[in-house]
């Protein structure tokens, strides 16, 4: 994107590489805020699934007695991944 400002200059002078740099800055920061809020949303969506799902989140399967605790007890410690969850 900074490659618009250089060519700003280029085609059009200082004025005209100032009002692209002033775009790009506005589009930089609306970019960082968008993401900023995806991230919120997506946190809230998994903490809402751990909350209500009854071990049918991510890793909700660590804290829940079953076949595969038995099955694969020796090779993962289910406590400490429960635990760190």
């Amino acid at each position: 994107m900074a490659i618009s400002i250089l060519y700003a200059y280029w085609r059009g002078g200082h004025r005209r590489a100032e009002k692209a740099a002033v775009y790009y800055t506005v589009f930089a920061i609306g970019f960082f805020m968008l993401s900023i809020i995806m991230w919120a949303v997506g946190a809230a969506i998994l903490n809402e699934q751990k909350r209500h799902g009854n071990g049918k989140d991510l890793w909700g399967w660590a804290c829940k007695d079953g076949k595969r605790k038995e099955v694969f007890a020796q090779e993962v410690d289910y406590a400490l991944v429960c635990r760190m969850q």
